[in-house]
């Protein structure tokens, strides 16, 4: 319907233009298998990730094109110029940096699997739990054995229930700050990092 606009994320915007997908399944209802649509995992895990950096790149950077014209299965740097490589040991600002804190973290430099969907199912909309994001860290890292010296026994952290917070730090982005009424000063807009890291200060 070319007169309405659907305002958010809609279904095409992961999976493709579905004009094909409708006239198809209208005219073959009985086919339970969805034609002419792009599927997450017929993708490679740069084109992946690069789909879900369409928003999760930030909205700074400067464009060849509007990401508008972005179809699943394109390459983001046809669109955006980067400004800036990738590289661990570059401050990346927390906010709206999802995709290139991502890439600079070693789980992801390290394995072939891990994308954004490892950890996030793009289909429920509700946060999962700091454990249940731990469990999926502990599916690659069973076996790291932490030394007694690096952990204060009095926090009351279990390993196995917040890898999180060690490893994905909330951190004040230097893009926001909010003012708190009439104070001068500023107070910090805290932002969980996507640079999977050891972080020595937490």
């Amino acid at each position: 319907n070319k007169g309405a606009v659907l305002y958010g994320i809609d279904c095409e915007r992961c999976h493709g233009p579905a004009a094909n997908h409708v006239a198809y399944h209208q005219q073959f209802p009985q086919e339970k298998v969805a034609k002419y649509m792009v599927t997450y995992s017929s993708l490679n895990k740069r084109q992946k990730l690069d789909m879900c950096g369409v928003c999760h790149s930030g909205n700074d950077q400067l464009t060849h094109k509007t990401t508008f014209a972005f179809k699943p299965g394109d390459t983001l740097a046809k669109f955006l110029i980067p400004s800036f490589g990738i590289n661990p040991k570059e401050e990346i600002d927390v906010h709206g940096k999802q995709n290139q804190m991502l890439m600079a973290s070693a789980c992801y430099i390290n394995s072939s699997a891990l994308d954004c969907v490892s950890c996030h199912n793009s289909h429920e909309s509700q946060s999962q739990t700091l454990m249940a994001y731990s469990q999926k860290c502990i599916s690659c890292h069973e076996g790291t054995i932490h030394s007694e010296t690096t952990l204060d026994k009095t926090n009351g952290i279990s390993l196995k229930e917040n890898c999180i917070d060690c490893h994905m730090p909330a951190q004040p982005s230097k893009a926001i700050t909010f003012y708190a009424g009439n104070k001068k000063e500023t107070v910090p807009y805290y932002l969980r990092t996507h640079r999977i890291a050891i972080y020595k200060t937490e």
